[in-house]
């Protein structure tokens, strides 16, 4: 073998010295494992990139051809590939973790795998001590990748350790401790595909190893299951962490098939959103190899278990629970976080449960559960910057109150339009205050007591809603500048409160709420209708320009509806 190593690396320094760019290197001085160690040290750092690719590609076919990946020194030459970028050399880490001693394998990798905790949030790559890459014009490669093929490493050469006095268990919980900071470490700079390979090595390299300790001769229950306990938060870390890369759309689906009528049209998945259901695939078996089917996922609740139980319940013919477990609180409160990434399994997770059932019935969700919702929600509706999730979360939102109990849905409705930070969910909420009334008055024949459905409701949201904010805003004596006033949120507020009124007069002819009585509609006019109706007047008569008034349309349309149907009485 040495002679084949000779011969091979003299045809090569043969070559190398025809090329334009000598490189020189004393390889007779060495032994021919020191050789071949040594130039790939050699090629994978050097700086002369017209050459190093093809001197790595080279060094590869040798050692591939001679059978000599073997005599091939893992703590040395791996510290020298993983930066580079070059195929050749993840060809070469490849074969050294199939084909190396698995101990020196393991050793070099847990070695990279503490650097990588180390150093990956140094601004500029590859600056820790020692690596063989620096100052160099080589290509590197991202922590992220190197965390992916120092995964792959593990998944070839730990199912190769030879077991002396040390257990399975002992073995796996050092080399397996540093993977999750390792993970935290390259999250904050992987994209989306890093992610996404990240996240199928440590399936893949889980399976592999949980396959081989369970075929390990005369393994014991009990040290499976501490294997299984090592190796299970690995995986739990990987799925919360990178979920967000498979870009399932999870909520947009559970919306769509909630409400049909919702479809964004969209055409046949992506073939990422493909991928992404893939890897959940492969996650839940591999889940389920360790013993954690759907039904432990209900029983133990966390992170893990709301994703894979979306996942499940997204398929079809598959049931859903159909109220939320108190015991799930934690671990939804934690998703729906502003700095969260998980608010789209959450939102999935809430919106199958919240809709199941709708046509019996409904429960009434426990006080506790609406008031710690409810928050999280109005943040996500008002303040996400995707559109879709403030939809989602938006209609979360109206699912939750829907369930909850009536008094409780009228505090929280009163304190939205009233003194919501967000201007825009101060709108919106009136909204959910006509879907509240709806509910009351359709409820009437069942003898339900809604406050909604009473003279309370005039109550509360009269002095809330039926006037302008501030209350002197159609003031003839005060000047308001049209512009400014079309900016605000004013305009669309007031839009959705005479869709309100003009509802609820139509609709309430039992005039269960007291919407309809003579003091009730004298209020109503004085407060908002005729300071409307006389603001809306003067403008149209002074403003010439149409694109000036043609935002005032809503208004002048909501206006007219109104009183058409007060003259109908």
């Amino acid at each position: 073998m040495a002679l084949k190593l000779e011969v091979g690396l003299d045809e090569i320094e043969s070559q190398q010295l025809q090329t334009k760019d000598i490189i020189t290197f004393p390889f007779s001085k060495m032994s021919a494992d020191d050789d071949i160690n040594a130039a790939i040290v050699f090629a994978a750092t050097s700086p002369v990139s017209s050459d190093n690719g093809q001197t790595l590609a080279e060094l590869y076919s040798l050692v591939a051809a001679a059978g000599i990946a073997d005599s091939l020194d893992a703590l040395t030459v791996l510290s020298a590939l993983l930066p580079n970028k070059n195929s050749a050399a993840r060809d070469l880490v490849a074969i050294m973790g199939e084909c190396c001693s698995a101990k020196e394998v393991v050793m070099a990798t847990q070695e990279q795998i503490e650097k990588v905790v180390e150093h990956a949030g140094d601004e500029e790559e590859g600056e820790d001590e020692g690596d063989h890459s620096e100052a160099t014009s080589v290509e590197k490669s991202s922590w992220a990748e190197r965390l992916v093929e120092l995964v792959d490493l593990y998944r070839a050469a730990i199912p190769r350790l030879k077991l002396r006095k040390r257990s399975a268990s002992e073995t796996l919980q050092p080399l397996l401790s540093d993977l999750q900071p390792a993970m935290d470490a390259v999250s904050y700079q992987a994209n989306s595909l890093q992610s996404r390979d990240l996240m199928t090595s440590v399936e893949r390299m889980v399976n592999r190893v949980l396959k081989w300790v369970k075929d390990l001769p005369a393994i014991e229950p009990e040290e499976v299951a501490k294997c299984q306990f090592a190796l299970k938060p690995v995986l739990d870390h990987a799925l919360v962490l990178f979920k967000y890369s498979l870009q399932c759309d999870s909520a947009q689906k559970a919306l769509e098939l909630c409400f049909p009528r919702l479809k964004m049209g969209r055409q046949a998945a992506s073939s990422s959103e493909g991928q992404g259901s893939s890897v959940l695939e492969m996650y839940k078996s591999t889940y389920g190899d360790m013993g954690f089917t759907s039904s432990q996922h209900v029983s133990s609740p966390s992170l893990v278990s709301v994703i894979l139980l979306v996942h499940a319940w997204l398929a079809p013919s598959t049931p859903t629970l159909t109220s939320i477990p108190s015991s799930f609180l934690p671990s939804l409160l934690a998703m729906l976080q502003s700095n969260s990434n998980l608010h789209d399994d959450a939102l999935a997770f809430l919106l199958l449960i919240l809709h199941q059932n709708q046509s019996a019935k409904k429960t009434e969700l426990s006080p506790d559960i609406t008031n710690a919702f409810i928050p999280l929600l109005v943040a996500l509706s008002s303040a996400h910057p995707t559109p879709s999730v403030r939809h989602q979360a938006f209609r979360v939102m109206s699912l939750l109150l829907a369930r909850s109990l009536a008094q409780l849905r009228l505090q929280i409705l009163a304190d939205l339009v009233a003194n919501c930070e967000y201007p825009q969910m101060r709108v919106a909420a009136v909204g959910l205050v006509k879907d509240a009334v709806l509910d009351a008055l359709n409820s009437k024949s069942t003898g339900d007591t809604n406050p909604f459905g009473t003279p309370m409701f005039m109550r509360v949201f009269g002095p809330l809603l039926f006037r302008p904010s501030p209350s002197d805003l159609f003031d003839q004596r005060v000047k308001l500048d049209l512009e400014e006033f079309l900016e605000s949120p004013e305009p669309k507020r007031i839009t959705e409160v005479l869709s309100l009124y003009y509802v609820i007069l139509l609709r309430d002819q039992a005039n269960t709420t007291g919407i309809r009585d003579k003091d009730m509609l004298g209020t109503v006019n004085k407060n908002l209708m005729d300071p409307l109706g006389s603001w809306l007047g003067s403008v149209m008569d002074k403003e010439e320009r149409d694109h000036a008034i043609m935002p005032l349309a809503s208004l002048q349309m909501g206006l007219k509806r109104v009183q058409d149907a007060q003259a109908n009485f």
